[in-house]
């Protein structure tokens, strides 16, 4: 992979990153601080302004990142290396390719999203639904927006659930980290408690949706380990495991102690936790980021 497609190939990562993190942040919002914030007294207002904060500055990276995409992704189609020829390129590419189309309208769903980002009931819904839709049309921009026949409906659904999903359980970690470390511990306790559901339901969307995606894109046994896509696709997996594992002893084994007064320093170690499996998911996104832009192996 040369500079250029490397560099083409992290932008759209940490776009995905940033878009993740807030639609994982406005579900954090809607089902999973509730609960700790009700009785957190004090340390209640501070909490949530920490992620609304979240919410907004993971908007203004996802459109700062996509803007640099757009324009470098136009450099890449038109062949030019100026300043002058990629700004004249911009407008037949936002104009006339599905791409520049669906990034564009993404742009303005962002936009539309921002001043309902620290809202309450309906406004939050509102968000929800703005930025979920942003997320979700991250297919249309990789293979399965490439796919005619049959079966592009099927496969631009499962990518929108596989991401909607992975906002949930994932782009949720990073608001995780901030409530663990601005409530109480038995707040902060229910928190995690509160936020089982959403990741098991999460896990169980991402794992499903990946199955229909491996038959379509890698196929057999030889295309997981003869093909570099099938092995990139290895290393999504290994990265998932972990995830996994980090999660389940999070919620049976760190969660459990928070509530205990005589371990000072289970807070720490659940933040600690929390951090390293927020940095594996970026890996398993930047991972995911790859395979979109390779070669699947049925190709």
């Amino acid at each position: 992979m040369d500079p250029q497609t490397t560099l083409l190939t992290l932008l759209r990562g940490f776009h995905v990153a940033a878009l993740l993190s807030l639609f994982g942040t406005l579900v954090s919002l809607a089902m999973v601080a509730p609960i700790g914030l009700r009785d957190a007294g004090a340390a209640a207002a501070p909490a949530r302004c920490r992620l609304i904060s979240l919410a907004r500055w993971s908007d203004s990276l996802a459109l700062l990142i996509g803007a640099c995409w757009i324009v470098l992704q136009a450099s890449v189609i038109a062949g030019t290396t100026t300043i002058g020829g990629t700004l004249h390129a911009l407008v037949p590419v936002a104009r006339d390719t599905q791409f520049g189309n669906l990034v564009l309208i993404r742009f303005a769903l962002l936009l539309v999203a921002l001043p309902f980002l620290g809202g309450r009931g309906w406004r939050l819904a509102v968000a929800l639904l703005l930025t979920g839709t942003a997320l979700a049309m991250q297919g249309g921009i990789g293979h399965a927006g490439a796919t005619a026949g049959a079966n592009r409906v099927t496969l631009l659904a499962s990518e929108a659930l596989h991401l909607l999903a992975a906002g949930a359980w994932v782009g949720g970690l990073l608001p995780l980290f901030l409530l663990v470390g601005s409530l109480p511990p038995p707040m902060a306790a229910a928190v995690c408690e509160s936020f089982t559901p959403v990741g098991l339901s999460a896990v169980l969307i991402i794992a499903c949706t990946a199955l229909v995606q491996a038959w379509q894109w890698i196929g057999s046994v030889a295309g997981l380990f003869g093909t570099s896509y099938g092995r990139i696709a290895m290393v999504k997996l290994g990265l998932f495991l972990l995830l996994l594992m980090l999660a389940g002893a999070n919620r049976f084994i760190l969660t459990n102690r928070l509530r205990d007064p005589t371990r000072p320093m289970t807070r720490q170690w659940l933040r600690a936790s929390v951090a390293v499996e927020a940095t594996l998911g970026a890996m398993v996104i930047l991972v995911a980021a790859f395979l979109a832009s390779g070669v699947p192996a049925t190709a």
